[in-house]
């Protein structure tokens, strides 16, 4: 449960849905404006799990290429984005001294002008024996690789000198599914599906795009000018 109370504390805004409702059927999906402007750069996506809260080491790629493949399929980024093949290759070069070396050396080691560092910070997948509701909270940061600075969100003070300044705090939620009996692979499919939407939730951070019409499934990109 304490998992649900930190989404609800993040969700917490004024509002009532069933007004929200009847907005969106009478005057269509809202936009959703892009929360940055990221710049057109060689760019490197780089998701940090450490302690494997998705489940799986590979989902940390998944959701990485995600990302890449959405900003490029919206036309936010038509710079080189750096491969996952070659971050895992720097990787293993630095064994365990990769955990410690700074997010913009590591971009810097990959030809990168820019990073889009995303940190898993909780997951969960089910709420109640029978009732799956994936969900994950992540945190999100872009980095100037080329003078070793954050970009996005702005810095602001640190409480002490051991604290590390957050970065955009990211609810993700995936729709839930509720299963009687546990069917053979389902942890690892709801995992899969987690990782794909938190790729995409985080690139749609950096473009316009529209919630989804009532009964449809997938929300709409905005091209420049709509």
């Amino acid at each position: 449960m304490v998992f649900w109370a930190a989404i609800a504390a993040a969700l917490s805004a004024p509002g009532c849905e069933g007004i929200s409702g009847i907005a969106t059927f009478l005057m269509g999906s809202p936009k959703v404006e892009a929360v940055y402007v990221l710049s057109n750069r060689s760019t490197l996506v780089l998701v940090d799990d450490p302690e494997i809260r998705l489940g799986d080491p590979a989902l940390a790629g998944v959701v990485a290429s995600n990302v890449a493949y959405a900003l490029v399929e919206h036309e936010v980024l038509q710079s080189q984005i750096v491969s996952q093949e070659d971050l895992v290759q720097v990787a293993n070069r630095l064994g365990q001294d990769f955990l410690t070396t700074p997010i913009d050396e590591i971009g810097r080691m990959l030809g990168a002008e820019q990073v889009i560092y995303v940190s898993i910070e909780q997951t969960q997948l089910q709420v109640e024996p029978g009732l799956y509701r994936p969900a994950a909270i992540v945190d999100v940061k872009v980095i100037d690789a080329t003078v070793g600075k954050r970009i996005f969100p702005e810095p602001v003070p640190r409480t002490s000198s051991f604290s590390v300044a957050p970065g955009h705090r990211l609810v993700v939620r995936p729709t839930h599914r509720r299963i009687g009996v546990v069917e053979r692979g389902v942890k690892a499919a709801l995992a899969n599906k987690l990782a794909v939407q938190i790729g995409l939730d985080v690139a749609r951070m950096f473009f316009d795009w529209k919630k989804p019409e009532p009964g449809s499934r997938l929300g709409k990109v905005l091209k420049p000018g709509s």
